[in-house]
């Protein structure tokens, strides 16, 4: 879930927008439909662009391997969760333990669900 970094990307563009059109996450692989709000990464690493594209499911989880990987006992590592979830490790192997439940329930939402995760704070989805 999460990769050792020497290198630090020269850009790294998070903006949530909301699909005109049908987009894959690039995590999960569950369709985003027009309409829903997903997150979209520009990435500027090694002289090469690249963009991943995010339910709000999969940016939840991302976030909160974020998280995990600021935590005093791993800064050391410079880690960082892989952009696409994939690193071959489940989370256990990973943290020593089982996710909280919430992180559990995401996978589980509904489209319209994960793309509420992603609406600005007091407004509507």
């Amino acid at each position: 879930m999460s990769q050792s970094c020497d290198q630090t990307n020269v850009v790294y563009d998070e903006r949530t927008v909301r699909a005109r059109k049908a987009h894959v996450c690039d995590a999960c692989e569950r369709t985003i439909r027009p309409g829903d709000r997903y997150k979209r990464i520009g990435i500027l690493f090694d002289g090469r662009w690249g963009t991943v594209v995010r339910c709000g499911s999969c940016q939840k989880t991302h976030e909160h391997l974020r998280a995990l990987c600021r935590l005093p006992e791993y800064r050391y590592d410079q880690l960082w969760p892989d952009e696409q979830l994939n690193c071959g490790l489940d989370y256990a192997e990973e943290w020593g333990n089982a996710p909280p439940a919430d992180v559990q329930a995401l996978p589980l939402l509904s489209n319209s669900d994960a793309s509420a995760l992603l609406a600005p704070a007091g407004r509507k989805p």
